[in-house]
């Protein structure tokens, strides 16, 4: 048994370039022991780094590995998360994601398709030539937001509000990064979200649309879910639906100029952003772990047999540079081809919001390279401190 904290120290370093620390773990053959005290009931978690023992997980049925911790270790601390269809396993899960998936197809997003080209025109619109830019705040982060937030049905004037509690969520679920402040305000802001979605359900009850909290409340009341079931489906949506764009948006954007060899072949070859947009999640991979899961039967994975009741994890950023299955995986290589990254996971818990946060990606970075003839990185930019998500608080940048 590795002991991972000689290997990963969840430190400022470690922050802004995890990568060599995940090159040592791809160095063995064993998965690595994060001694923890998080979570009553466990002592701490194993994380495979491998792509292919990454594949092998998240493909595993509800049987072997669950997601529904507390039903295997009833004593656990519940988590904000418990309870959506990321923690909840089949048969359960697939009838909560049923309910979103529709809101999330390629066929439905079309409609949303005009929507994220105006939001993305009127933003980067506002960039102003030869001044200096906090890409993050200016772009990346009110794109995804206003998008999801139309989704949902949460009106305009409550963007700001309902995504600073949705920051505030989010901080809380890296269990490498946890004060108990951090815990605190979590538990306050999922409160405040979770009365602001009661309301607006009440509202969406007296004046259905199209929104995906209407449709939910519609299912409420024809039974298909409960009321707890759905101000937690909103929660989750409304998080999951911005987090992970803003992070493939602004982490693509540091990613081309950190590269500029690279821009400057997308700018000759426009075609190719699908292509680099694939590459940025392989590369700069906006969730880096995945949530927990804990082994529900005995269960072999590699050479070893887990126990009933161990908790496991995958580095997804670890797997997405593994040199056994990406030639060069240090390399930003938007011309890569056979990418089978796991940037969005696999399985029946794959990203549901995958399609979305490509497009948004896609119409995003291919105006404002169009928009702007240079584009300069000021400084060097300021990644979130979390182990979890790795994206960026802040990007400056200057364009003409």
């Amino acid at each position: 048994m590795i002991d991972l904290t000689k290997v990963l120290n969840i430190s400022q370093e470690f922050i802004q370039n995890p990568y060599p620390s995940y090159s040592k773990m791809l160095s063995s053959n064993e998965p690595f022991w994060l001694p923890t005290s998080d979570q009553k009931g466990f002592d701490g978690i194993w994380l495979f780094s491998q792509y292919s023992q990454a594949r092998f997980i998240l493909k595993l049925d509800s049987d072997k590995i669950s997601k529904q911790i507390e039903k295997i270790m009833p004593e656990s601390v519940p988590t904000i998360l418990d309870g959506t269809m990321l923690n909840t396993d089949p048969p359960n899960h697939q009838r909560l994601r049923k309910l979103a998936s529709e809101a999330f197809s390629p066929s439905m997003l079309k409609n949303i398709e005009p929507r994220i080209r105006s939001i993305t025109q009127t933003l980067v619109k506002k960039i102003k030539k030869n001044n200096a830019t906090d890409f993050i705040t200016s772009v990346a982060l009110p794109l995804p937001v206003g998008i999801i937030a139309y989704m949902m049905g949460v009106p305009d004037c409550d963007q700001s509000l309902v995504q600073g509690w949705a920051i505030d969520i989010l901080k809380g679920i890296d269990s490498s990064n946890k004060s108990q402040k951090i815990i605190d305000k979590q538990k306050k802001s999922h409160d405040d979200l979770s009365r602001y979605f009661t309301n607006l359900i009440s509202l969406k009850d007296k004046n259905p649309d199209d929104s995906i909290c209407s449709n939910l409340t519609q299912a409420f009341n024809n039974k298909k879910i409960c009321f707890d079931e759905l101000i937690k489906m909103c929660i989750f949506l409304l998080i999951v639906g911005y987090e992970t764009t803003t992070g493939l948006i602004g982490n693509g954007l540091y990613c081309l100029l950190k590269y500029p060899d690279q821009l400057k072949l997308l700018r000759k070859n426009p075609d190719l952003l699908e292509n680099a947009i694939e590459e940025i999640l392989r590369f700069e991979s906006p969730f880096q772990r995945t949530s927990f899961r804990v082994t529900a039967n005995e269960c072999q994975i590699g050479n070893v047999i887990y126990n009933p009741g161990q908790l496991i994890g995958i580095v997804i950023g670890a797997a997405n540079r593994d040199p056994l299955i990406f030639q060069d995986p240090n390399s930003f290589d938007i011309k890569r081809t056979n990418n089978k990254h796991i940037a969005f996971g696999l399985g029946i818990h794959a990203c549901l919001g995958s399609y979305l946060a490509r497009l948004e990606a896609k119409i995003c970075l291919d105006y404002l390279i169009k928009s702007f003839k240079n584009i300069e990185l000021l400084e060097q930019p300021t990644w979130n401190s979390t182990s979890v998500i790795r994206n960026l608080s802040a990007l400056k940048i200057i364009c003409n």
